[in-house]
């Protein structure tokens, strides 16, 4: 994710951050703009759209308390008025001569147009902040730490709420803790020179909790689908040439395979299912060949002579027995019987 997207991502519904809206209002020029002419000519060698940011710059300066009513203190107004017109100039930079080397000659006649109405005491207590050692890239990293803390608490709603957002914001969070470290260098002790303002700008030296990791209520929603799809007996025949989504990211505990045990799983559990499929064709081509053809009746007939040969043997076996038993009954009888004649 590139840092230019971070605002659009994390911060566009915050109200902290529409105020940046409030001072790009009337972008059509000031019929007047009369402190603009001063270096109208010199802009207009870069490109005309500078004289039309000048005249919205002349505007804000001039009715910067009224323009930023949602915000209460004047010290605050001013941070974001500065931010505002360095991140429009660095803008209309990218978009029309595209060279940053020019940044410092611009930014001098925006000077100027601020001297002047500082002159006749015009402005809302507010200074333009100009300082060649500090160039429009760095400006726009100055701009990205003020607008993540101001709205920290928006950005935490945000996440909590979004598990895509919750995903992306530890790279959002590096790119800040990265800035915080430069911070400490340049604004919180006498020695630095690149910081943005030449006062009040030291709020978050002994403070630094919104760098604090969000714990993010992120669904395993995708992996309980996932584990679904896996019990399904027809999800594989429905779904040959196609990968199952796996869940990213998920949480401990969530219920979660990983994605080897899910396709070990799966593998053995199909070739089971094959493993029954085929049993159950050889089964049924048994029956078939059994039941309809003749070589089932001759299996029939085989199969019911060695029945009829096997009962007639058992019913020899029973008579020859009996026969046995009646020889063995006269051999005794014979034994007993005392043959009488008379005299």
């Amino acid at each position: 994710m590139e840092h230019e997207d971070f605002p659009e991502t994390f911060l566009k519904g915050s109200s902290n951050y529409k105020l940046y809206d409030e001072l790009d209002k009337h972008e059509e020029r000031n019929r007047t703009c009369e402190h603009c002419k001063l270096v109208e000519t010199v802009l207009s060698r870069y490109d005309k759209s500078f004289n039309d940011l000048c005249c919205i710059f002349e505007k804000n300066l001039i009715s910067l308390n009224t323009t930023l009513k949602g915000e209460k203190h004047n010290n605050e107004r001013c941070k974001y008025f500065n931010f505002w017109i360095h991140d429009k100039i660095k803008k209309r930079i990218s978009a029309t001569i595209k060279d940053a080397s020019k940044g410092n000659h611009i930014r001098l006649q925006f000077l100027q147009v601020y001297s002047l109405i500082e002159v006749k005491s015009l402005h809302s207590d507010c200074h333009f902040e100009y300082n060649s050692k500090i160039d429009l890239n760095l400006w726009k990293r100055w701009k990205d730490l003020y607008d993540f803390i101001k709205n920290y608490d928006s950005i935490k709603d945000l996440v909590n709420s979004n598990s895509e957002l919750c995903k992306k914001y530890p790279t959002y969070l590096s790119y800040i803790q990265d800035i915080y470290k430069n911070y400490k260098t340049e604004c919180c002790n006498n020695n630095g020179t690149k910081c943005p303002f030449t006062s009040g700008f030291d709020d978050w030296c002994n403070n630094n909790e919104f760098l604090n990791s969000l714990t993010c209520n992120a669904t395993d929603d995708v992996a309980g689908s996932f584990r679904e799809e896996v019990m399904s007996p027809y999800s594989m025949k429905e779904q040959k040439s196609s990968v199952p989504p796996l869940a990213a990211d998920s949480q401990p505990g969530s219920g979660y395979n990983h994605p080897d045990e899910i396709l070990t799983d799966k593998s053995d559990y199909y070739i089971k299912l094959a493993a029954g499929f085929s049993l159950l064709g050889i089964f049924s081509t048994a029956f078939f060949l059994y039941k309809f053809t003749t070589f089932g009746t001759w299996i029939r007939s085989k199969v019911l002579n060695k029945k009829i040969n096997a009962n007639i043997d058992e019913d020899a076996q029973n008579l020859m027995a009996h026969e046995l038993n009646n020889e063995d009954e006269n051999f005794y009888n014979n034994g007993y019987n005392i043959i009488y004649h008379s005299s």
